[in-house]
């Protein structure tokens, strides 16, 4: 296992890929902090700190299935996948080792955004329980958005399909509350059993109301739970797909 997670980490290291992520993900951060907390405490006006981390969400969204796409899809096309099918590393091990790699990427680079925070400190503006609820949240979130991609990437060998389909996925998870507002609307349907359980299930699908309580500096133990199970249904689904192929 640990051979397999420092060849991925190296791999992130001497390939543009990491540096892509960190770079595009540290300047899209770093410009909504700006505007939405540094230039609005200057300007006199109270730091929106919700929409800085709406915008970290977003990123993550965008920017994590290209970190992703490429950690099963690319020993499917270089042909080396059945290697790791033979070795006698247990699949729970190589998937992971696969993981915690992207996820070490993640938290680093998250971990360098914590260095904005020197400015709302020197100016007395920062609210600490927010940014570092916020700072939780958005890390179990991509925590789970990771292995969202880890599962999609071991489906196929084309990683731009690999992209799109984790990115899909993730935007299901991040639009599900909005897509149950909408079928409320249709009274008729909604009225219903299955519309009224469609709308409830859709509701607690979504990931975005249950980061709010981080981002107002609360730690809630059902979203805690919510973050680390679905990492764990897709890291478990990722083994069963591989669990398929190794005895097919």
């Amino acid at each position: 296992m640990n051979a397999i997670f420092k060849k991925e980490l190296r791999s992130f290291l001497t390939t543009p890929v990491g540096y892509v992520f960190i770079i595009v993900y540290l300047a899209i951060t770093g410009a909504a902090f700006s505007i939405y907390t540094v230039q609005s405490a200057v300007s006199g006006s109270s730091a929106n700190y919700y929409q800085y981390f709406l915008i970290c969400i977003i990123a993550c969204a965008i920017l994590l299935p290209v970190l992703t796409m490429r950690i099963f899809s690319e020993e499917k096309r270089l042909r080396t996948e059945q290697v790791l099918l033979t070795s006698s590393v247990s699949l729970w091990q190589i998937v992971l080792a696969k993981y915690f790699a992207c996820l070490v990427i993640f938290a680093g680079t998250e971990l360098l955004t914590a260095s904005y925070y020197i400015i709302p400190v020197l100016y007395g503006t920062a609210n600490y329980s927010m940014l570092f609820g916020g700072i939780i949240g958005v890390f179990l979130m991509g925590a789970a958005f990771i292995a969202i991609g880890v599962f999609i990437s071991g489906l196929t060998e084309n990683q731009v399909v690999a992209a799109a389909g984790t990115i899909g996925i993730i935007m299901l998870l991040l639009l599900s509350d909005n897509i149950s507002s909408v079928i409320k609307t249709n009274t008729e349907f909604a009225g219903g059993i299955i519309g009224k359980a469609i709308c409830s299930f859709l509701s607690w699908l979504s990931v975005l109301t249950r980061i709010g309580y981080f981002e107002y500096g609360q730690l809630d133990i059902t979203a805690l739970i919510y973050y680390v199970s679905l990492s764990f249904i897709f890291l478990f689904l990722t083994v069963r797909v591989y669990q398929r192929r190794r005895y097919a």
